[in-house]
């Protein structure tokens, strides 16, 4: 079943916390929140950052990455690091949401790691509504997708 939801409308509140960790963080370069699917919900980042790093199918990869180390049975994925040539990638668990930090490699690892908690708190309301509309897809019709109306 597709679970797809684009959103169209972000909190202001959320989104200019994304806008500002994104400017305040050094070597910071974006932040992509997704649902289970890997599909986008909110993304933020510097006006140069590169346009594959907003493709879809890279945060689809994560979540699939996740979801595949989970299945390992060793408990369940919180934080994965993907540490490239020239790009860091920090994957944080909050299902049904996730969020993936795209740094360049000059970022301090640990720093963003250390920003887990304090975006896992300010995502608890998004974190609420995605499950209820998750569960609510659940009885949808087979291929119905959730409401693009999902205030963020």
């Amino acid at each position: 079943m597709d679970t797809s939801m684009p959103l169209q409308k972000p909190s202001p509140t959320l989104l200019q916390y994304f806008k500002d960790l994104v400017a305040q963080v050094d070597h910071l370069k974006g932040v992509v929140l997704t649902d289970a699917d890997g599909v986008p919900m909110l993304s933020e980042s510097e006006p140069q950052l590169e346009p594959i790093l907003h493709e879809p199918a890279l945060s689809a990869s994560f979540v699939q990455a996740v979801d595949k180390v989970t299945r390992l049975g060793l408990g369940d994925c919180q934080t994965s690091v993907c540490i490239c040539s020239r790009h860091q990638f920090i994957h944080f668990n909050f299902n049904p949401v996730y969020c993936v930090l795209v740094a360049d490699e000059n970022a301090h690892t640990g720093q963003l790691l250390a920003l887990r908690l304090e975006i896992g708190q300010r995502l608890q309301r998004l974190q609420k509504k995605v499950s209820r509309l998750t569960i609510d897809s659940t009885f949808s019709a087979p291929g119905a997708t959730l409401p693009a109306q999902l205030d963020i």
